[in-house]
């Protein structure tokens, strides 16, 4: 199963909006050592690419903001919101696991991520896109065998 190692930042505010919900169960996060967590990427995730670069001095509350204001879906609902900088050198992941939310940041020592999507406000990935996007490689040339019986969206 493909895996993305994150610290975990637990925020109360992210804009005020709806931070006492708990309905977003699409997230498995698991131990995997002493103080790291994994978010657990599986095939049936919600993975949305958002196309506009991003100022990456937003933290959780900025992002939780685009999410609402640029995209147009909400940033409680459990799903992985994908963004990258101005020079495309650096990704960062926002979810919510219905306690707190999760940042995952990721900057190339050299070079620039090859691949970014330009149709639209937002692309959807499959989970082995995301993890051959964040290789720094071309995500849709990545194929995996077509689902004889597709799994339910979850979240």
């Amino acid at each position: 199963m493909p895996a993305v190692v994150a610290e975990r930042e637990r925020t109360e505010s992210a804009t005020g909006y709806g931070a006492e919900r708990g309905d977003g169960d699409g997230v498995a996060v698991v131990p995997v050592g002493l103080e790291r967590l994994v978010i657990q990427l599986t095939a049936q995730m919600r993975i949305l690419v958002a196309v506009a670069s991003i100022d990456f001095r937003a933290g959780i509350d900025g992002l939780a903001r685009i999410c609402l204001a640029q995209l147009q879906v909400d940033p409680f609902c459990g799903w992985l919101f994908v963004f990258c900088n101005r020079r495309r050198t650096a990704v960062k992941i926002l979810t919510y696991d219905g306690q707190g939310f999760w940042v995952c940041h990721k900057r190339l020592s050299q070079g620039k991520f090859p691949y970014w999507p330009t149709d639209g406000p937002i692309q959807e990935l499959q989970a082995h896109q995301l993890q051959v996007l964040l290789m720094g490689a071309v995500p849709l040339k990545a194929r995996g065998v077509s689902a004889w019986r597709p799994l339910p969206r979850v979240a």
